[in-house]
């Protein structure tokens, strides 16, 4: 299957972008939901916030108290962590679990606030991102009800749009209307995201100039997307993984990635989590249409040219 982050600042239309992504067909699994749903009351989760942090952030009932839980964390690096070691491996567990009960064929969108911050983006074939200026922003937050204080100092505490669109493999810019914003999201679905998924189940690469555009598709740090995706998915399998240049500058076309195996070659399947599908012994390449790509590898040593 093919697996979608979705991230983006508060107030950037992130969940508006996962709700019409829902209705072109994707399954979607949302992070912060699943995060409630591992504290609530009679859980495990819950237990282990209480024996953290004491009953001062529960309510009379026995319930998580989320805005006194917020308070004692925001400004203590160290609460925070303590609360992340809690919270984040029981919303993985749960994640597992919710995606070996879907079929294979389906495209799951993951609404996930803090990929670029927690540096997640190698868990998902593809990352979308949603911005918009910190100006509208912060206006948009303030008109659904949160105080102008708070608002800035969430967007502070958040990763910068430099940061998010070094992450970014799409990015979706949500300054106009909702209409504006569909246009651009049935775009992405039915030019990169369908033809990424149906590729990926066929075993098909991507050809340069498969993909019209349309939308925002950030070139820096291409390259290393893709090969923190490999090595996530080929471990200790690949050594020396690099991109290759030629006249020392990149093709801008077709990606070319070169490593070694001390193995001599890795299994067909092995980098399907990549995005890469096996074209021939030792050749990978990418399924995806908005990033041709390909990868060629080498028995032990040291890659050449």
């Amino acid at each position: 299957m093919l697996q979608v982050g979705l991230t983006g600042g508060i107030a950037s239309g992130k969940s508006t972008v996962a709700a019409l992504l829902v209705e072109l067909g994707a399954v979607l699994i949302d992070a912060d939901r699943i995060a409630r749903d591992v504290v609530e009351l009679g859980t495990p989760g819950l237990d282990a916030v209480k024996r953290a942090f004491g009953g001062e952030v529960l309510r009379t009932d026995g319930s998580l108290d989320r805005r006194r839980l917020a308070q004692h964390i925001f400004d203590d690096d160290e609460a925070r962590r303590t609360l992340n070691g809690i919270v984040h491996p029981l919303v993985r567990e749960e994640t597992e679990s919710r995606l070996a009960d879907l079929p294979d064929d389906v495209v799951v969108v993951h609404d996930v606030p803090l990929i670029v911050e927690n540096e997640m983006g190698a868990q998902y074939h593809l990352v979308v991102v949603v911005g918009a200026s910190v100006p509208l922003r912060l206006a948009r937050a303030v008109a659904r009800g949160m105080a102008e204080q708070d608002a800035t100092a969430r967007i502070a505490a958040q990763a910068d749009d430099d940061a998010r669109r070094r992450a970014a493999d799409v990015w979706l810019d949500n300054e106009g209307n909702e209409d504006q914003l569909r246009s651009v999201v049935e775009l992405l679905w039915r030019a990169r995201v369908v033809p990424f998924a149906e590729n990926l189940a066929a075993g098909h690469w991507a050809e340069p100039g498969e993909l019209d555009g349309g939308f925002d598709d950030p070139r820096e740090g291409e390259a290393e997307r893709l090969m923190a995706r490999i090595e996530r998915s080929a471990g200790a399998d690949l050594t020396r993984l690099r991109r290759k240049k030629r006249g020392g500058e990149p093709r801008m076309d077709v990606i070319e990635l070169r490593a070694r195996a001390a193995a001599g070659d890795l299994p067909d399947d092995a980098l399907l989590p990549a995005g890469f599908v096996k074209v021939r012994p030792g050749v990978f390449a990418n399924a995806d249409p908005g990033r041709p790509a390909v990868l060629k590898i080498k028995p032990g040593g040291t890659p050449e040219d």
